[in-house]
């Protein structure tokens, strides 16, 4: 290709026809109106084989793609353009139908994809590009200005077309009764294949220049020096750019035609991406035109090979996604923000112990480089292995996100110990001290005793102070603990009882209780299964009494106590009874004695022999030593201190004995009667005048009342009876 801005155009008209007549007189040696009719037919017959070849090639798309070819004004420049849109459609593949999703009232916005075409070749030659985008599921509409036609076509004019398509599009997603109404987003994307490519370039400038739409993207295939010089114009290119070039091609040759509009792109993210093999006219359908051109550096791969590569590549951009800058199969990458390396991530060494620093650097490209967990910029970062696993993450900001190394650091512990078991033993007994320690598979530490042992546990028989290391195997250092264990006091106690064993009608209480000092005690218990301090004994019988005492923080070393033997019986004390003489009050033979009258005791009265000095119900509490001392109260005696009314008959003297009284008279009784309280008379006795008489007079059938003893009909006496 010559470097005039012209020569393009030229070049490749020219190679055509040369092409073309070479071809034929290398075949056949006829007559220069031979050739030129030879020639003629040659062309019909490759451009049947186009059809058929592309017929052959089709897609089978698995949904519906419509078509609408459109005229629309750019009033601006007084000029109609005409462009094909291939879109998505609803129910059928075809011509004007509906867009996808309109059944059922969930149809997509769509971003806009403005495709210029190459030199000498229909907008027919991109079905295949144009069905790519239709089917990504970011989804996009292939808008295919038909101008840029003829032998030597306006690019300036052409690159106008095709940022006058965008401005279209975006008008008629906001033009009410429009299909596109309300379906368009502000996302809009230049794309071109030869001529077409570096059309997209000087569209892109004027589209960024003019700022009436969001530019989000460059897509050239192959791209051409134009009229204006697309690389000059590749200076003003911001937005993202992808440029896909082929190994061997000799129309737009990579060295000297893509190369320096890849290089003056301004963009911060640009990928060029060279396919070994590929040649410049399979980055479109078969076209018969741009074969002749380069038939000399044809492709070494397939039409499916190359486009599978491709399509690869634009997939990724429509969809935003950072894979396009990546390398795809063997195609050689060029780009300004090549993804991370985890290979460049380099860490100062191996293995890291908790506590120490942790030091990393990308030794890869460094731009934008952002370091978490705390934000750090730069090359180099550090930061502090505070446990087991540090999350270091590297992020780069690519063009439509960021790439980023998630690294995991191990960290050993430190050690740590204490020594777990017993601080105290039981005299000539033994402890076992284990050391307790963050060893595992991940971190194994070694130990190392005050008494020369290396294993985890020992055993130990003296007081005295002990230590143990735990010493790491990947060198993250040493930690030591220290135990002090001694032998515990044996308490110093007795056994002691109170209470009689004596359990007077079968009541009492013995207390046994340990005495003494209890320093340490854990547990208690008794040969009678109680474990409290003090034991009670409220059953008859014998008991052998000791107790087992458990003293220290294990409950291992016991002290049994002395034995004691107790006999627990019963004694029933025989009941006093009391006899009455006149007013005297006379017990039953005892021990001690204690009266009382009316439930209460009468001070001083301890004697057998009672006078009593006033009416009531008298008792008497006795013991005695043949029976264990145990008391015993009698019977209740109602009696009333005797009464003698002056002036009358009286007894001589007069004996109350349960159920009977006995009277001694003066002779000349003749009749005695007793009344009671009532003046009834309930008893008469008559006698015979034979001088001093000694009567009896059965009392038991009389009540426990006060009663009068009548002598010859007038009062002598009150009494109770006793019974």
């Amino acid at each position: 290709m010559g470097p005039s801005e012209m020569g393009y155009e030229q070049h490749f008209a020219v190679a055509l026809s040369v092409k073309a007549k070479q071809l034929l007189q290398n075949q056949l040696s006829l007559s220069k109106t031979q050739v030129m009719s030879a020639q003629r037919g040659a062309l019909r017959i490759l451009l049947s084989l186009f059809l058929v070849v592309g017929a052959t090639w089709a897609w089978s798309a698995p949904y519906h793609e419509g078509r609408i070819r459109v005229t629309f004004r750019d009033s601006a420049r007084g000029k109609d353009i005409p462009i094909t849109i291939t879109y998505a459609a609803d129910s059928a593949s075809g011509d004007n139908r509906p867009l996808v999703g309109t059944g059922t009232k969930s149809i997509p916005t769509f971003g806009v994809v403005v495709i210029g075409h190459g030199y000498q070749m229909p907008v027919t030659a991109y079905k295949s590009l144009a069905t790519t985008i239709c089917r990504n599921p970011a989804n996009f509409i292939a808008v295919l200005p038909e101008t840029g036609t003829g032998l030597f076509p306006n690019h300036n004019d052409f690159a106008l077309d095709m940022a006058s398509a965008v401005a279209y599009m975006q008008r008629e997603g906001k033009r009410k009764g429009s299909i596109w109404e309300g379906h368009i987003r502000d996302e809009n994307i230049v794309a071109g294949h030869s001529m077409g490519g570096g059309a997209a370039v000087l569209a892109a400038k004027t589209l960024i220049q003019a700022a009436t739409a969001t530019l989000s993207g460059v897509i050239a295939f192959a791209p051409a020096e134009t009229n204006p010089s697309s690389s000059a114009a590749a200076a003003s290119v911001t937005c993202p750019t992808l440029i896909l070039a082929g190994g061997v091609d000799c129309v737009t040759p990579l060295v000297g035609t893509v190369q320096p509009i890849y290089d003056k792109l301004a963009s911060s993210c640009k990928v060029l991406g060279v396919i070994p093999g590929a040649s410049h006219c399979q980055f479109a359908d078969v076209n018969t035109t741009c074969n002749l051109g380069e038939l000399n550096c044809r492709a070494t791969i397939t039409r499916d090979a190359q486009f599978d590569r491709c399509w690869k590549y634009v997939n990724a951009f429509l969809e935003r996604s950072d894979d396009f800058s990546q390398k795809i199969e063997n195609t050689e990458v060029q780009s300004t923000m090549k993804p991370l390396s985890t290979e460049a991530l380099k860490f100062e060494r191996p293995t890291y112990c908790i506590g120490d620093t942790i030091r990393a650097e990308y030794t890869g490209d460094d731009r934008n480089l952002l370091w978490l967990s705390d934000s750090s910029l730069g090359r180099q970062f550090s930061t502090v292995a505070r446990s087991e696993r540090t999350a270091i993450s590297l992020v780069r900001t690519t063009c439509f996100g960021t790439t980023r190394i998630d690294t995991i650091i191990s960290a050993v512990p430190r050690p740590t110990v204490q020594i777990l078991g017993p601080r105290w033993f039981c005299p000539g007994d033994s402890i076992v001290l284990r050391a307790s320690t963050n060893s595992s598979s991940s971190n194994p530490l070694r130990y190392r005793w005050s008494t020369g042992e290396t294993t985890q546990q020992v055993s130990v028989r003296m007081p005295g102070n002990y230590s143990v290391e735990a010493i790491s195997d990947r060198g993250c250092g040493v930690a030591t603990a220290f135990a002090s264990v001694d032998v515990l006091p044996t308490p110093t106690f007795a056994v002691s009882r109170s209470g009689d064993s004596i359990f007077c009608g079968g009541k009492g209480e013995v207390v046994v209780s340990l005495v003494g000092e209890m320093v340490n005690v854990q547990r208690i218990l008794w040969s009678t299964g109680d474990t409290t301090r003090t034991v009670r004994l409220r059953s008859l019988g014998t008991y052998i009494i000791s107790a087992r005492i458990v003293v220290g923080d294990s409950l291992r070393c016991q002290v049994t106590s002395d034995t004691i033997t107790l006999a627990l019986r019963r004694i029933d004390p025989t009941e006093p009874t009391i006899t009455v003489d006149g007013d005297t009050l006379i017990a039953s033979q005892a021990d001690t004695y204690q009266w009382l009258i009316d439930d209460v005791d009468i001070p001083g009265s301890t004697e057998r022999q009672h006078l009593a000095r006033r009416s009531g119900s008298y008792r008497v509490r006795t013991s005695r030593s043949d029976e264990g001392g145990c008391m015993a109260v009698s019977q209740p005696l109602k009696f009333v201190v005797s009464g003698v009314y002056e002036g009358l008959v009286k007894p001589l003297s007069v004996r109350q004995m349960p159920g009977v009284l006995h009277l001694d008279v003066e002779p000349g009784i003749r009749q005695i009667e007793i009344r009671n309280i009532r003046g009834q008379i309930v008893l008469t006795q008559r006698h015979e005048v034979l001088g001093s008489q000694s009567i009896t007079l059965d009392t038991s059938p009389l009540a426990l009342d006060p009663h009068t003893l009548f002598i010859d009909g007038q009062p002598a006496i009150l009494f109770v009876p006793l019974r």
